[in-house]
């Protein structure tokens, strides 16, 4: 899929034919995983999960996933990039022992 195809192939961004275009990067891709392993972690408001927000397997999860991205991607990313990679690992890694620890 492009950078600028959606979901259904044709630059739709729904069945319904709706124009709307959504561009997915990298960028977006890694932004993403860091969102769902924070919620995970419960430091972002998610009002469908358990009373406290807290899976922990599921953020370790994620964060396996940028692992596995950084890993893949390695020698293959822009300088930004990569300072993102390595940011959202940090971040993420020092979240779940914290929230672990807790």
């Amino acid at each position: 899929m492009s950078e600028t195809e959606s979901a259904d192939g044709n630059g739709n961004a729904d069945s319904g034919g709706s124009s709307v275009q959504r561009l997915i990067d990298f960028t977006t891709l890694l932004l993403s995983v860091r969102e769902a392993a924070l919620l995970a972690l419960g430091l972002m408001p998610d009002h469908t999960e358990s009373p406290d927000g807290v899976d922990l397997a599921a953020a370790r999860t994620q964060i396996d996933l940028v692992d596995v991205l950084e890993e893949k991607t390695r020698g293959n990313l822009t300088d930004d990039e990569k300072k993102l990679v390595d940011s959202v690992l940090y971040e993420l890694r020092v979240a779940w022992v914290k929230v672990k620890g807790s």
